[in-house]
């Protein structure tokens, strides 16, 4: 038996440029493998913490332009992709260069820089 995550991207493999995504729950992916062939892939929803290629610290803007750090937006996943959830709904994802000042609305914990001085200096 197969164990799905509860929510899931349906991404067409064949498609050129920018990949277009369908979100559907777990049990909207399994009826969706009843209809498709090999040419698509199931893959889990997660926020990145960091940046590919460079490894660079990622954050997120929500709806009320509050920021989350990749750990809070993972712990509350299914609330980041609601439209109606203010406190959650991610609207933009960016890289925190040299803010050495930016923390997480959620859980206050430091969102590290990529540049920024260290505290220990």
């Amino acid at each position: 038996m197969t164990t799905e995550p509860n929510h899931m991207f349906l991404h067409q493999l064949k498609t050129g440029g920018s990949l277009n995504w369908r979100a559907c729950n777990g049990s909207e992916a399994r009826n969706y493998r009843n209809y498709i062939d090999n040419d698509f892939t199931f893959s889990h929803l997660e926020w990145p913490k960091y940046a590919w290629p460079g490894g660079y610290p990622i954050y997120y803007v929500v709806k009320d332009g509050g920021v989350l750090c990749a750990d809070c937006a993972n712990q509350e996943l299914m609330r980041t992709i609601d439209p109606e959830d203010d406190q959650f709904y991610i609207l933009a994802g960016d890289i925190n260069y040299e803010n050495n000042d930016l923390y997480c609305d959620h859980c206050n914990k430091k969102i590290e820089s990529a540049y920024g001085e260290d505290d220990d200096k």
